[in-house]
């Protein structure tokens, strides 16, 4: 049922504007209505503040005749919306009658990339049979439904001669499982060997992997954040071999520096170590800030009571 076309908004810090077409479905909710309008957050927001609409009561549909600059902005939006919000491109003819309403689904690609802890490290006393075996280890992740994963070069150049094995390829993945929708984690597990009763999940991808490799390393370890960092003050030296998936789309804004300090967990995801600057007035962050910091104070209640007291006071 229609409201109103251009339905006035305001409030008392002078933002205001319209909502190009609000109505009201079969169900009771308010249904804000915009035609290629990038402010449609905002405006559902206004229809909350200004008229005391409950945000179960709001739904949003958002109608372009172009969507190529809207479809990134839409689906990021769609992913942290608190309302049900739907994108539809519309076909019109000259005289602007609607011939086609086609809906826009949303990509999963907006999943952010967090480096599992689960890792593997494989060991060569000969440096060309390591670079060998590089593309075997590519060939078995991507057989293991990883696509956004790293592959770095680990050489020894310390002075230890109890070193065996002096040089390795450190395998590491962002897991697929990071906020999966239900149906994405149902499709991964019918194509893999799935035990729901490990301890972490992300084993799964490492067992799927070692079924898949055709390799022939002299050892193989399991890797993790600490030990990576462990290795690199032993004297390893580390450098990237392969970014794949996003990791090699955002190498221009994630160097390889940083990724390996991701992959030590330095700002959290380690059990022994954090350095990390955070403010309570950044929610999100400042509640990410508090888990990691209870991961390192795990096991010692004196810290934990004093790290508790400190957040208190601020």
């Amino acid at each position: 049922m229609l409201i109103k076309k251009e339905f006035p908004l305001e409030n008392s810090h002078g933002a205001g504007g319209s909502i190009d077409i609000l109505a009201k479905d079969k169900l009771g909710h308010y249904v804000v209505i915009e035609i290629k309008r990038s402010d449609q957050v905002a405006r559902a927001a206004l229809l909350r503040s200004t008229k005391g609409i409950r945000r179960e009561n709001i739904r949003t549909i958002l109608l372009s005749t172009t969507w190529h600059e809207l479809r990134v902005p839409f689906q990021e939006y769609c992913r942290v919306c608190e309302v049900p919000s739907e994108g539809f491109l519309i076909t019109a003819d000259a005289n602007g009658r609607v011939s086609n309403v086609e809906p826009i689904v949303p990509s999963i690609s907006s999943k952010p990339l967090c480096i599992s802890r689960q890792q593997s490290i494989f060991f060569f006393t000969d440096l060309k049979n390591r670079d060998l075996a590089l593309p075997g280890v590519i060939q078995a992740a991507q057989k293991s439904s990883l696509e956004d994963f790293i592959v770095f070069l680990v050489d020894y150049a310390g002075n230890n001669d109890r070193v065996i094995y002096r040089h390795g390829l450190y395998f590491g993945f962002s897991s697929p499982l990071n906020e999966a929708e239900p149906a994405q984690l149902a499709e991964i597990k019918k194509s893999e060997s799935w035990n729901d009763d490990l301890d972490d999940l992300d084993e799964n991808f490492l067992c799927a992997l070692m079924d898949n490799i055709d390799v022939r390393s002299d050892s193989c370890e399991i890797g993790y954040p600490e030990k990576i960092a462990a290795m690199l003050e032993a004297g390893w030296l580390i450098s990237v071999a392969e970014r794949t998936g996003r990791y090699a789309e955002n190498r221009d804004l994630v160097s390889d520096e940083i990724l390996l300090n991701e992959f030590k967990k330095v700002e959290g995801g380690a059990n022994h170590y954090f350095v990390h600057t955070s403010s309570p007035k950044y929610k999100l962050s400042w509640d990410k800030f508090k888990e990691d910091a209870a991961r390192v104070l795990l096991g010692n209640a004196a810290w934990s009571l004093i790290f508790e007291k400190l957040l208190a006071d601020m």
